[in-house]
């Protein structure tokens, strides 16, 4: 297949501010990531909250770009583009956030939320309100709400015109960052199925973000796992929800009713006093509470390693 996103050993790096600068070192949030996201797939990443999900795809869109390595989107290394280039590449992808109240503002309709971007491209007045009826047609919002304000929809509606936005720069990827956590179960079927739908019509690329492995298995092509800013696990999506390998990503199947039958690894966490003698510096980031770990765990970072069939992990007792 042909690949349109490639991350390149990403890695995002935060220096503490105030005094803390003086003593302390930078947090690495994200830490040597690559991924290849194939044209007209769906990718799912999925982990724990604070693993890195989110700052991994802000640096992927270059909203705060890495600190080091490469994001090539359609061939295109998008460190070597000038700002105006980038700003102009951009509308290439786009990102539909978890909470759409954050996403628009309320003192803005929704026929004007959505003009922005079109006024952006060039688009003239009478095209700009057919694509605005089209689009808001497309996600499910009838065009004669669009003279109302924020506050007069649901959640779900308002997840609705966030992605009708999004559409109106004609992306080709779309980064979903936990789009329905914030809504009610029978309203989050209706908006995946938006998406699928979508996804179809406009030949979309999506790389899901969620914690939710029931969603994320039924939705994606491949899914990887995420813990501590790195990449434990990679496969397709089938293979990862039959056979996990990682023990983390074991406790994260174990604990989804009715997704995975095989039983969990007990986890088997260090004492505080064994942590403070014991140098994580170059060890697997899950040694701490990995109840499969050996003093060998303590030699390196383990790497993602080939176990056939595509499926990567990165453990060396798996």
């Amino acid at each position: 297949m042909e690949r349109f996103v490639e991350l390149r050993h990403l890695v995002k790096e935060f220096k503490p501010s105030g005094l803390r600068r003086l003593t302390g070192s930078a947090v690495r949030a994200v830490d040597d990531v690559s991924l290849t996201i194939n044209r007209g797939s769906v990718f799912g990443l999925v982990g724990e909250s604070g693993c890195g999900k989110t700052t991994l795809s802000r640096s992927l869109l270059y909203l705060d770009p890495p600190t080091s390595g490469e994001v090539v989107v359609k061939d295109t290394p998008l460190h070597t583009l000038s700002r105006k280039k980038l700003r102009e590449f951009r509308s290439v992808m786009q990102i539909v956030f978890q909470d759409p109240n954050g996403a628009l503002n309320p003192k803005m309709n929704i026929a004007s939320s959505l003009k922005e971007g079109l006024i952006n491209r060039g688009i003239n007045r009478r095209e700009r309100d057919d694509r605005i009826d089209d689009l808001l047609q497309q996600v499910g919002i009838a065009p004669t709400v669009k003279k109302r304000y924020p506050h007069e929809f649901s959640g779900g509606q308002k997840q609705r015109i966030v992605v009708a936005r999004a559409l109106t720069m004609e992306p080709e990827f779309l980064v979903l960052d936990e789009p329905v956590s914030n809504l009610d179960v029978s309203i989050q079927a209706q908006i995946i199925n938006l998406f699928l739908d979508l996804k179809e019509t406009f030949s979309l690329t999506y790389l899901f973000i969620s914690h939710d492995l029931n969603l994320v298995s039924f939705l994606c092509d491949h899914i990887a796992v995420m813990y501590n800013g790195r990449i434990m696990e990679k496969a397709p999506a089938e293979e990862l929800t039959k056979n996990p390998l990682h023990p983390y990503t074991r406790r994260l199947y174990s604990s989804v009713p009715g997704i995975h039958r095989m039983p969990a690894f007990s986890e088997a966490i260090l004492s505080d006093a064994d942590q403070r003698l014991t140098d994580f510096s170059q060890s697997c980031l899950y040694y701490p509470i990995c109840p499969i770990r050996s003093e060998d765990c303590l030699e390196g970072r383990p790497e993602l390693e080939d176990k056939g069939g595509g499926h990567y992990v990165a453990c060396i007792h798996s």
